[in-house]
């Protein structure tokens, strides 16, 4: 089966907030799958026999409504831009030329010149930039009239596509979109009124001088003539100056507005739509790099289901010493990944129970001291059994740090007791994430990560 694509991943984390965090005790029939695949396989049987493609698809139709409404909104500022400009020549049909290059490109290129800044300097504020939330906030409001059952899939289809430097890409694209469509639109209204209507333009300025404007005309002039436009020379631009009478020649009317579209463009279009596609190359390699946190409680139950490698272990460590088992009471626990034979089992601070099935048990720093020779010394894997109930903080990750760097690969197996009560279950759950958060930080693999009663320890030590 070939691998998931994001769409697929986003279904998943839908279906994991659907169930809320509890992944069952089935694996629906499913096997011979890797992990991955078997997930999709699995979020697609559920769907079927729970009916859920309703709520699944809804966020992402919403929002594909979202993002027309706001599409159809910015071509209509655009056009309505053009228009006001261009009306406000009045009855003489006089244009400002380089008013009008202000106004359609001033605030466009300032937006450019910020998102640049904001990808040099990492700032994900300028990179997003601040019209790519639109569409999100139109499907948020529309969001308010839907019903609880819905807002789990619309909760993991959200964190899904807009966390982190997936969303940054996402809203940055869609801010570029929407430029481009304003632009255009401006663009299509300003062909329209120039095919239908007779303009002259001119200039004016009380503070600079003619000089000044040639040069600015000729410096944007440069690029448009490599594509053979015609642009007005210095006299024609002088001549165009406000007060000194009105060019009113047709060549010279065709090079002003020629040079105004044109300029709209290069310096508006072209640059927006480097950008946009700078954006979608960004966001495509991050929908390629996506993946669940295979950290979770809910993937790490699920892993020992559906993948046909994760079975009770017949691990044989010549160096443990089995003792009498406590038998567990309650659901049973998920059983610890394979490990390879020969490997190490270290524990760190487990009862005397457990302690007696693992090599050494870590309670001090003569013994973390001894462990590590064990560990630097191991031809093998080193699997580390940690107490579950204990609290993951800053001491433990640098004692443990070294003990997983093990060439030869490494194990996390938490030792999880059945918990009494609710309350103590919450508190055990938590305590998990904790751990499984640790392995993350630690860079053990999430397929070997899991838990185990002290009756599977026995069967690792024998």
């Amino acid at each position: 089966m070939s691998r998931p694509t994001f769409a697929d991943y986003v279904r998943i984390e839908q279906v994991r907030l659907l169930q809320g965090d509890e992944a069952g005790d089935n694996n629906l029939g499913i096997n011979g799958q890797n992990f991955d695949a078997a997930l999709h396989s699995r979020a697609r049987l559920l769907v079927r026999e729970h009916d859920w493609e309703r709520l699944l698809t809804s966020p992402q139709q919403w929002y594909q409504r979202s993002l027309l409404a706001a599409g159809l909104l910015f071509a209509v500022l655009g056009v309505v831009a053009v228009i006001n400009a261009l009306s406000s020549s009045g009855s003489n049909h006089l244009l400002n030329i380089y008013w009008l290059l202000l106004v359609l490109l001033g605030f466009n290129s300032l937006s450019i010149l910020l998102w640049v800044f904001g990808c040099l300097a990492n700032i994900g504020g300028l990179i997003s930039g601040t019209l790519g939330s639109i569409p999100l906030s139109l499907q948020r409001i529309m969001a308010r009239w839907r019903n609880n059952a819905e807002r789990p899939a619309l909760q993991a289809w959200y964190d899904s596509l807009f966390s982190g430097s997936m969303g940054v890409w996402r809203l940055s694209t869609v801010s570029h979109a929407l430029w481009l469509v304003y632009l255009g639109s401006g663009l299509l209204a300003l062909l329209v009124m120039f095919s239908v209507r007779q303009y002259d333009f001119v200039w004016g300025s009380t503070l600079l001088s003619a000089d000044f404007f040639i040069a600015l005309t000729n410096g944007l002039a440069q690029a448009l003539q490599l594509f053979g436009l015609s642009i007005p020379d210095a006299q024609t631009i002088v001549a165009s100056r406000s007060g000194d009478g009105v060019v009113s020649d047709s060549i010279a009317r065709r090079q002003w507005a020629l040079f105004l579209l044109g300029a709209i463009v290069l310096y508006g279009l072209l640059p927006r739509l480097l950008c946009a596609g700078l954006a979608y190359m960004l966001l495509r390699q991050q929908e390629r790099n996506f993946r669940p946190d295979y950290y979770l409680p809910y993937y790490v139950d699920l892993r020992h289901q559906l993948v046909p490698e994760f079975s009770e272990s017949e691990v044989v460590d010549p160096d443990a010493h089995p003792s009498p088992v406590q038998e567990s009471a309650g659901r049973p626990l998920a059983p610890a990944p394979a490990i390879a034979p020969g490997a190490l089992l270290i524990g760190y601070e487990l009862d005397a129970v457990a302690a007696a099935l693992v090599t050494i048990n870590i309670l001090n720093s003569a013994d973390l001291s001894r462990a590590q020779q064990y560990s630097q010394q191991a031809t093998g894997p080193v699997a580390l059994v940690v107490e579950g109930r204990n609290l993951p903080d800053r001491g433990v990750k640098r004692e443990l740090a070294s003990l997983l760097a093990n060439p030869g690969g490494s194990y996390l197996l938490l030792h999880q007791p059945i918990a009494g009560n609710t309350a103590e279950a919450k508190t055990s759950e938590q305590r998990l994430r904790d751990w499984y958060r640790l392995a993350a930080q630690l860079k053990v693999p999430a397929e070997q990560v899991g838990l185990l009663s002290t009756e599977q320890l026995a069967k690792l030590g024998t």
